[in-house]
């Protein structure tokens, strides 16, 4: 066959190729453009508008779960939006920690409208929302650069909400937060509404409208009854253990309501959403928070580590009085075999008397008698009182306030919702995950022992990280 009707063959199969791929549906539905012409340039620019506050319809403010310590002042989630063992874990009840809503933390909410569209918001930290161009299409980094919302009154409320465009068309809509953007594929998954159930929130319009009432749902006018930020209670150096940055915003309550007015006449929704990484962290951090205010009473910390370091050296000395009995024989027997003939040569004797054997008395005599020329320097029995007592009250403390919270953390680590959200064949995925496997293990490291933790765990942990 010629060169040239190699190349036809090949033409012609590529072009049937790609016949084949333009008749396939498209994975995912059309999406909603961004506006862009020139009047709503105009009115943008003579209103001061910007991509955070540019928006219209029924405002949704989205809050996450957070944990909080119960003397915090912020308000306690109601049943209907705590999160529970289906979700993930429930934090023990009358115990330090319990649950609160939070604003969202910096990463990407997705939308799916099923008038057959998607929509997707960056979250900067303070968890103010801009809207982006077409999902599924990586964001810029430098995009997001120095945004954030505008300075006018009321714009900064309405930052921190979605809408949805012509409310009384609508059906329903479902949300969802990331800390990471969704591939194509990824989306393309979420197009089942049985995957979609798996971790993103139903938000019903009509019924919302009708009644307003829908799960995990509460109308605007009671946020500041609901989330920590706009409670005027709540004491904000109390979230100082939070890895996420609490900024009050009770003094802007009336101005949130105002600015929900001013997107339409549809009645505003606080909705939960979730985020189990979020969760999971500040349970661990709590954790921290809690084992150091153990350790800072009392002088706890500094007499510990003073205990250990005794019980260390006593244990460094022992085993050397030990070896050394054992050593010193030998080179007794060693040095017993040679001797020296007539003629001054070294002669190796067969029949050479020996030493016994050190018995197991011997060696345990040897042992005790190493430290007692340290016994001087301080009180053994007093140190030993300590320590004993210091196990008692840790394993009290540990049953009754950590272990419940670490196995709060590790069903969380393990709970569903850290899946369905990630593309396994996307680099970038892939690296958030490993940020996650790194948080868990950073977490285990963090001065606590297997013990600390609890078994469940740590065997978690084990089975994850390093049975592989």
């Amino acid at each position: 066959m010629t060169s040239s009707e190699n190349n036809s063959g090949s033409l012609a199969k590529t072009n049937a190729q790609t016949l084949h791929l333009q008749s396939l549906p498209d994975p995912l539905p059309p999406f909603e453009p961004s506006p862009a012409n020139p009047l709503d340039k105009a009115r943008q620019a003579a209103t001061g508008t910007c991509e955070f506050c540019d928006k219209h319809g029924l405002a949704i403010f989205p809050v996450r779960p957070g944990v909080m310590h119960l003397d915090s002042g912020a308000p306690e989630l109601p049943a209907g939006f705590r999160p529970t063992a289906n979700d993930g874990a429930t934090l023990p009840v009358g115990g330090p920690s319990q649950y609160t809503a939070r604003t969202l933390r910096g990463g990407y909410l997705y939308v799916y409208d099923e008038r057959g569209f998607w929509e997707w918001y960056w979250v900067t930290k303070l968890g103010y929302l801009m809207k982006l161009p077409r999902p599924g299409v990586p964001m810029n980094p430098a995009y997001a650069v120095g945004r954030e919302p505008c300075d006018k009154m009321g714009h900064k409320e309405i930052a921190s909400c979605i809408t949805v465009k012509d409310p009384s068309n609508a059906k329903r809509i479902w949300v969802a937060f990331s800390d990471a953007e969704w591939t194509p594929r990824v989306l393309g998954l979420h197009q089942d509404e049985a995957y979609r159930k798996r971790h993103m929130r139903e938000f019903d319009v009509k019924a919302w409208l009708s009644l307003q009432r829908a799960a995990h749902a509460k109308p605007i006018t009671v946020v500041n009854t609901l989330v920590a930020e706009y409670c005027g209670k709540t004491k904000v150096q109390m979230f100082a253990f939070s890895p996420f940055g609490f900024k009050s915003r009770a003094s802007t309550y009336d101005a949130l309501l105002g600015a929900v007015k001013s997107c339409g006449s549809a009645p505003g929704a606080v909705l939960m959403l979730n985020d189990p990484v979020a969760v999971a962290s500040e349970v661990a951090s709590r954790l921290t928070e809690l084992r150091h205010e153990f350790m800072s009473q009392n002088d706890r910390e500094r007499k510990l580590s003073a205990s250990t370091a005794i019980l260390g050296l006593q244990a460094a000395t022992s085993d050397k009085s030990e070896y050394d009995s054992l050593d010193g024989r030998d080179w007794f027997d060693e040095d017993n075999h040679w001797t020296v003939d007539g003629t001054g040569r070294p002669r190796y004797n067969m029949k050479a008397a020996t030493l016994p054997e050190v018995s197991k008395e011997e060696l345990k005599t040897a042992a005790k008698n190493s430290w007692t020329k340290y016994l001087g320097d301080y009180d053994e029995q007093a140190r030993a009182a300590w320590h004993k007592q210091f196990k008692a009250d840790y394993d009290a403390y540990l049953s009754k306030t950590l272990l419940p919270l670490a196995t709060a953390h590790a069903a969380w680590m393990k709970s569903s919702q850290m899946a369905h959200s990630r593309d396994g064949r996307s680099m970038v995925c892939g690296t958030w995950k490993l940020k996650l496997r790194l948080f868990a293990l950073h977490y285990c490291n963090a001065r606590f022992s297997r013990h600390d933790v609890g078994s469940s765990h740590h065997s978690w942990v084990q089975s994850r990280f390093f049975n592989k």
